[in-house]
């Protein structure tokens, strides 16, 4: 909810900074003074707005093109602006957008996953046990396939690899990091593998779903540019070289925000419907992102290692999501069913819930 606020409280501000600029008179204009209240939108090029709600000759003193004007509102109001500043001023204390919607998107996602766990019959003090190595596993592994597949060496440095904060973070080291740990976790605490990460399938799509935001407060992860009505306005300071003159692209960060919250919804229901037995939540979240994931990647036009001519983050998709599809019809065959019932109602009281029998 905050986000969303956050993001209409921006739109706006955007959108009045640029009406007022089309509505400055141009060089040498002899009614170029305005009149009214001076207006900081907080959002580049901040600009003067008139505050007259009608004048005859509105025209020729502002050098507005009246019958020109409905097309112009329409140009200007179809995109959307991107934040001129990732930052909220604490004092003497800066917070990074980008690692509050991070921290954000891990808090809710393993309160999702510490919920499904228990309700499986599980004991929640296992869980907390472990999470926190969970995430830390996945943060250094993000981190690590970022270094690895698109970082720039040259322009970070050794610095650099440390500043999770101005973005960086890849999702599939984040899956390869964090099913590390929770395979290390699962046995040294003896509790099932799958059924951990069938508990936290939809936590991490949560987490995406929230984190992506991330990337628009760092101007950064985009597509090709576009003037569809919800293209994204890119300051020219972080636009590639190649696309200097143009104005806006594809929100790639809002296209798979909103992929993973419908991916979401049917986990959950599929769930529900098909009584899934263990792994294929897992499976099925794994073999339906990357395939987004895939098409996502054609549009983004960041640098980044290429495999015969496709970017390597597209093959990695390609790959992975025939894999988990695959292992989904397997495990829909092959797997251990889940049993009726959470395992605490078969236990004595006062004794833990027995791994073997989640609901």
């Amino acid at each position: 909810m905050l986000t969303v606020t956050w993001f209409v409280a921006l739109l706006a501000r955007g959108r009045l900074a640029r009406l007022a600029l089309a509505a400055q008179p141009g060089e040498g204009d002899p009614g170029g003074a305005h009149h009214g209240p001076q207006i900081d939108c907080g959002c580049e090029p901040s600009s003067v707005v008139t505050g007259e709600r009608h004048h005859p000759n509105l025209s020729t003193r502002s050098g507005l093109d009246l019958e020109a004007a409905p097309a112009m509102m329409g140009a200007v109001l179809a995109s959307i602006p991107s934040p001129s500043n990732g930052t909220i001023d604490l004092g003497p204390l800066p917070l990074h957008a980008y690692g509050l919607l991070l921290a954000i998107g891990v808090l809710v996602g393993s309160k999702i996953a510490e919920t499904r766990w228990v309700r499986r019959g599980y004991d929640r003090d296992d869980f907390s046990a472990l999470v926190v190595w969970v995430v830390v596993g996945g943060v250094v592994g993000a981190r690590v396939y970022h270094l690895f597949t698109g970082y720039d060496w040259d322009e970070g440095g050794i610095v650099g690899t440390v500043k999770i904060w101005e973005g960086g973070l890849s999702i599939w080291g984040v899956i390869a990091g964090g099913v590390i740990a929770v395979v290390v976790l699962a046995r040294v605490k003896h509790l099932e593998t799958l059924v951990l990460m069938d508990c936290m399938a939809p936590a991490v799509l949560t987490a995406q779903a929230i984190g992506r935001w991330g990337n628009w407060f760092n101007q950064e992860l985009y597509g090709k540019p576009t003037d569809l009505p919800w293209a994204l306005e890119i300051d020219p300071a972080h636009r590639p070289a190649e696309f200097l003159a143009e104005p806006t692209f594809h929100p790639t960060f809002l296209y798979e925000s909103i992929y993973c919250l419908i991916l979401l919804g049917v986990l959950l229901w599929a769930e529900r419907r098909f009584r899934f037995r263990k792994g294929q939540t897992v499976a099925l979240w794994l073999s339906g992102y990357t395939f987004g994931r895939f098409f996502f990647e054609q549009l983004r036009v960041d640098p980044a290692q290429e495999v015969f001519g496709m970017r390597i983050n597209a093959w990695v998709s390609a790959i992975v999501c025939v894999g988990t599809a695959a292992w989904f019809v397997w495990l829909g065959r092959r797997g251990q069913p889940y049993t009726q019932g959470p395992a605490a109602t078969a236990t004595p009281a006062g004794t833990r819930a027995s791994p073997e029998s989640p609901d």
